[in-house]
């Protein structure tokens, strides 16, 4: 398939590459209601080897669902548990969101980011080493890796509020004292006051981590 790309106020064809291809066919094929997580996050345009400088959107990557690339929760783990290696439990938080599958995409242009061809070396290696994620794919420029316990579907029975951020999520996870798929989650530290005194009232869980 092409597509049409824009330069200097025209537009032109851009091949996308087999592998995206191949990736989706491999997607399509396997069972369940599930979502995708690619990466390297970016914070502005997506540009591409095989397009040129046009930005380009996620919707061409597959016909899976995907997740917010850009949401607080997933930008710390990128972050801290993948490109820092804070933790090697990020297959589990990812799971509770719905997701079975990340994607590396090595064919991204650098936009003068200083650093950014060893951002995706150490995101490589960061998920690599993540213990609950299991290379599945490689061919071209996409590396896919599964989430060993996904949820293929999102629910939960009890409420979970958290004082201590993200690191305090992290560390619950890492301590395996509950089974975490049962609990949906809350930052406290999101809340005003009214919502957090109608939350403590009702929560199964209270979580207390490190306080900045």
């Amino acid at each position: 398939m092409a597509i049409l790309r824009r330069c200097y106020g025209r537009f032109r064809p851009a091949q996308i590459p087999k592998e995206y291809y191949e990736l989706d066919s491999y997607f399509t094929y396997r069972e369940g209601s599930y979502r995708g997580w690619w990466l390297p996050i970016d914070y502005g345009f997506v540009y591409y080897s095989w397009s040129g400088y046009y930005p380009n959107s996620h919707a061409f990557y597959t016909t899976k669902p995907r997740i917010l690339w850009k949401s607080d929760l997933t930008s710390y783990l990128y972050i801290y548990g993948i490109l820092e290696g804070g933790t090697n439990k990020v297959g589990a938080l990812l799971s509770g969101l719905g997701t079975k599958y990340v994607v590396l995409r090595t064919d991204v242009l650098p936009q003068a980011q200083i650093g950014f061809w060893d951002e995706l070396s150490r995101a490589l290696n960061g998920l690599r080493a993540q213990e609950d994620l299991k290379p599945v794919f490689r061919e071209g420029n996409l590396y896919a890796f599964e989430v060993s316990d996904n949820l293929s579907y999102v629910s939960a029975g009890n409420l979970a509020l958290i004082f201590g951020g993200y690191k305090t999520l992290i560390a619950l996870y890492e301590s395996g004292i509950i089974n975490t798929a049962n609990y949906a989650f809350v930052f406290a530290d999101q809340l005003n006051g009214k919502q957090l005194t109608e939350l403590l009232r009702f929560s199964d869980l209270i979580v207390f981590g490190e306080m900045r």
